[in-house]
């Protein structure tokens, strides 16, 4: 099962970004309708899925706090490309996620042994060092908002940890429980709808959005941490071929990408501290 996660987050999540980057070329303030047409597509597939196994839908009522924590981090994460945030800068500042997980995991009484601290450390270092490689690229505001949905993501899989549900029902009701908060940006989505110049495109950015969050939710059983650093690991490869594909290609982040590997092939071969907290990072 992980075999395939691993996969899915790699293959799905991975070519998401390259389409996504393909379309911010054309326009970078679509983030709104983005983030729109990805929770529509997911939430008609897990309706489809629901119907077709005569499965009744789960009940909305629990899902409309996790669902708001996963929609604002949606929103801010695609929100933040019309403040001069690249794809590239986007990929290594949301890398520290693991970390982030640590810190609440810490908080809320969970343990974790002194090499996955060491693994995460090295992460994190790799992490700084591409940022601080370019320091001036994006807004203060743009990269505030990246350490706000950071936050709110560590917090809603916590919150989604204790109700002890099924990858296939999160998948589905974070999506279709978000579904009315976008009534909020209608003018928006309305607006950026007409600057999408290739449909291709944005199909192929839901599809493999789809694909990249089934992975993740296959992924989550693993535990939190342990999804954080494949997540990140994912990121730099997401940010190599990105780089290679589009020219922007350098040997500092290729350095870094090397170092969050050692990091992560550290973490996997690290020994773990019994019943540690399992919770999904998307």
């Amino acid at each position: 099962m992980l075999a395939g996660a691993f996969l899915l987050v790699f293959g799905g999540c991975c070519s998401n970004l390259l389409f996504l980057e393909q379309l911010l070329k054309q326009n970078s303030d679509i983030g709104d309708v983005l983030t729109f047409a990805q929770f529509l597509a997911i939430t008609i597939e897990g309706i489809i899925y629901y119907s077709v196994r005569n499965r009744r839908l789960p009940e909305v009522r629990k899902w409309l706090v996790p669902s708001f924590l996963y929609f604002a981090v949606s929103i801010l994460n695609n929100k933040v490309w019309k403040f001069n945030v690249s794809v590239q800068m986007h990929s290594i500042f949301r890398s520290s996620n693991s970390l982030v997980v640590m810190l609440v995991g810490l908080c809320a009484g969970r343990r974790f042994s002194g090499h996955q601290m060491a693994a995460v450390g090295i992460i994190t270092a790799a992490v700084v060092a591409a940022t601080l490689r370019k320091p001036s690229e994006g807004s203060t505001l743009g990269f505030f908002m990246l350490l706000l949905a950071s936050l709110l993501s560590a917090f809603q899989s916590l919150y989604v940890e204790k109700m002890q549900t099924s990858g296939r029902e999160m998948m589905l009701m974070l999506h279709l429980c978000s579904l009315p908060y976008f009534v909020f940006f209608q003018k928006q989505i309305q607006d950026q709808w007409s600057r999408i110049t290739n449909l291709k495109l944005l199909l192929a950015n839901c599809l493999t959005q789809w694909v990249c969050v089934a992975g993740v939710n296959q992924l989550a059983p693993a535990g939190a941490l342990t999804t954080s650093v494949v997540l990140t690991l994912r990121k730099f490869v997401s940010l190599v071929l990105s780089g290679y594909l589009f020219n922007q290609f350098s040997y500092t982040l290729f350095i870094c990408g090397i170092i969050v590997s050692v990091g992560a092939i550290y973490y996997a071969k690290a020994p773990r501290v019994p019943n540690q907290l399992k919770m999904k990072q998307s």
